[in-house]
């Protein structure tokens, strides 16, 4: 469809692929999280984008990719639920200050 346009495509790199996986800081995060009544799940997502490049560098690292509740990212109607912003800042304070093997 690009072509018939006009336009051409070229792949200019890659980013490594990230596997969700249950460490101790994922359920670190998942415990802190459900307690301020946010909904987590542990699985794949978009969002774990820079995890995939964070243990490409570093294999042994524990990731989690946390963000506040967004209805329609990317967009021009996306938003963000301003309480989701305020809980999850404190379960990042929490990780942060946590002593976590």
């Amino acid at each position: 469809l690009a072509q018939v346009g006009g336009f051409s495509l070229a792949r200019l790199g890659r980013y490594a692929s990230w596997k969700a996986v249950e460490t101790p800081l994922a359920r670190l995060a998942f415990s802190l999280m459900k307690a301020e009544g946010l909904t987590p799940k542990i699985g794949a997502i978009h969002a774990g984008l820079e995890c995939g490049v964070l243990t490409q560098k570093a294999p042994n690292a524990q990731c989690v990719s946390i963000g506040p509740t967004i209805e329609f990212p990317h967009s021009d109607r996306e938003r963000v639920f301003l309480p989701s912003v305020e809980r999850l800042y404190r379960v990042a304070r929490a990780i942060a200050a946590a002593n976590v093997d």
